[in-house]
């Protein structure tokens, strides 16, 4: 398996840090800590040839929320001329499970959904539904 580049996008440090943990044995993890940080990490990722491989993000964000960072990477991935094939997968984290959000997302572009409480298992399981594993 080649090493994956993964994002972690996360206001919440103590949220953050468990993620941080659970997902270091799939990959390089960097973070944010809103869905500004992420758009702009993604797109230093893009320019300098090294994009992200996985988004992990939260919905509930301050500055730019998870909705409007999903649009906007997105959008970035059209200017880019990504295919969406070869897009960055995303997954959404949230405690909000009604299916009106969820749905939402995935009409946006979030590839997977994964619920709080976050678990290894959790994150195994979708890392592998997504081909990451």
């Amino acid at each position: 398996m080649t090493t994956q580049t993964i994002l972690l996008v996360e206001d919440d440090v103590i949220a953050r840090k468990q993620q941080a943990k659970l997902m270091k044995s799939y990959g390089i993890c960097e973070q944010a800590d809103d869905g500004k940080q992420a758009v702009e990490a993604f797109k230093a990722g893009i320019n300098s040839g090294n994009p992200y491989d996985l988004i992990s993000l939260d919905l509930m964000m301050p500055v730019m929320d998870g909705f409007q960072a999903l649009l906007t990477i997105r959008d970035l991935e059209r200017e880019y001329n990504i295919l969406p094939a070869d897009g960055v997968k995303i997954i959404l984290i949230t405690s909000l499970g009604d299916e009106n959000n969820i749905q939402e997302a995935f009409d946006e572009g979030c590839t997977a959904y994964v619920g709080r409480p976050v678990t290894a298992e959790k994150i195994a399981a979708t890392l592998t539904k997504l081909g990451l594993l």
